[in-house]
């Protein structure tokens, strides 16, 4: 699949939850509040069926962790980081930067990235 399916990525993140939880289809759907089916459907998409979950489900699901919803739609991410806390200190964090702040991690970023790629960092030396 070359394009990113967000419900794929939102259910891929519940699944995980709910096994880092040991929680049932039944106990989410209760903390989430609503039906046992939703959750079911979540569990489901992509596999039997692709049929998005409403913005009530992905709210309720979000509730039910204690998570911000955009947190849910993250790719790959690992539930410890999910549940730390840390993403949305870093997003806030980010806002409040500035436009040289920005500029200065966004500078850093792409150096980090190009290392880490196995490309060489220049820096500006005289």
């Amino acid at each position: 699949m070359n394009k990113t399916d967000a419900s794929l990525v939102f259910t891929s993140n519940v699944r995980r939850l709910m096994a880092a939880h040991s929680d049932s289809q039944a106990s989410l759907a209760a903390r989430a509040k609503v039906s046992q089916r939703a959750i079911g459907d979540l569990m489901t998409y992509g596999r039997s069926h692709f049929k998005n979950p409403t913005l009530k489900t992905i709210e309720g699901v979000a509730i039910a962790y204690n998570l911000p919803v955009w947190t849910l739609m993250l790719p790959n991410a690992s539930v410890e980081l999910l549940e730390s806390g840390m993403l949305p200190a870093l997003v806030e964090g980010y806002a409040e930067l500035g436009a040289v702040g920005r500029d200065a991690m966004h500078s850093t970023l792409s150096r980090e990235q190009r290392y880490l790629a196995g490309g060489e960092v220049q820096s500006k030396s005289a």
